[in-house]
């Protein structure tokens, strides 16, 4: 398309990172927001909580590759297999928790 790939990159992360709010939103958490506010905090914390996991995945990277010297293939797979996971804790428990009502 003729763009910078750094530019190109960005892009795609964000994009990427929209769908994955949208599907786990309507589908895997069926989170259903009751306010315009509500809705912001909640896509904000997932952009949030998975900028946190993607910069955890860069530094396993670094670290494993460029400090231990380990095998770069095997090193994404383990980061890969940990930013999942935290993905997972951070949806559930964190961003599409259910709120419990107050009963009377």
């Amino acid at each position: 398309m003729g763009i910078n790939y750094q530019i190109a990159n960005i892009i795609a992360y964000f994009l990427s990172v929209l769908f994955a709010y949208v599907t786990n939103k309507l589908w895997v958490f069926n989170s259903h927001t009751t306010t315009w506010k509500a809705f912001w905090l909640e896509m904000a914390s997932f952009f949030i909580f998975r900028a946190a996991s993607w910069i955890f995945d860069q530094g396993t990277m670094t670290i494993g590759i460029s400090l231990m010297h380990q095998n770069p293939m095997w090193t994404k797979v383990l980061a890969t297999v940990i930013v999942i996971v935290l993905n997972y804790f951070f949806s559930k428990f964190i961003i599409f928790r259910k709120k419990e009502k107050f009963k009377r």
